[in-house]
């Protein structure tokens, strides 16, 4: 068994739909400004504070479920190290570039957006290590044909959010990340 190793190094994303029930959110809107709304409340680390609940001190408490992925910016790039030797390192550009004759990769665009259920939702901008995944493997050789990369989009920002190789899902180990840009949204 050999092991693969991919980095995801760069500009990433970090989308959250916050499930919390619908109680609790009108309670929460009798502590907000009314000049303000409960999506910019959930992101100002300050209204925590003001809600005095000890089942939610700040953001990470909130029960969600997330998307995140490595974004096509001009510095992200993705490394492939198989037996603790690097193999190759490409820009996210070259891996999203649509005027090749013959794409390096599959990209695979998922059929739903994870943004279309209606609810309330955090955008993270962040830059650092986005993920590190790994997989144990039986070939002794990599083929690109092997790799397949999922993307979705939001806001005119396509990202890659699921890596498999030979149809397995890479796991992912650890991120080192520093959250750049915050914003929460309703749909």
């Amino acid at each position: 068994m050999n092991k693969l190793k991919i980095n995801l190094l760069g500009t990433g994303v970090v989308i959250k739909r916050i499930l919390l029930p619908e109680s609790v959110l009108e309670e929460w809107k009798g502590f907000i400004n009314p000049k303000s709304s409960l999506t910019k409340a959930l992101v100002d680390p300050f209204f925590y504070y003001k809600l005095k609940d000890k089942r939610y001190n700040c953001l990470e408490d909130l029960p969600s479920e997330h998307c995140s992925g490595i974004i096509n910016a001009p510095k992200s790039q993705i490394e492939f190290w198989f037996n603790r030797k690097k193999v190759s390192k490409i820009n996210t550009a070259e891996l999203f570039n649509e005027n090749l004759l013959f794409p390096l990769f599959h990209l695979e665009k998922t059929s739903t957006s994870f943004v279309s259920k209606n609810g309330i939702y955090i955008l993270q901008n962040e830059i650092g290590t986005i993920g590190t995944c790994e997989l144990m493997v039986n070939s002794e050789q990599l083929t690109i044909d092997d790799f397949l990369f999922e993307t979705d989009s939001l806001q005119h920002n396509t990202f890659i959010k699921n890596i498999s190789y030979q149809n397995q899902n890479l796991a992912f180990v650890k991120k080192d990340t520093m959250i750049t840009y915050q914003i929460g949204f309703e749909v």
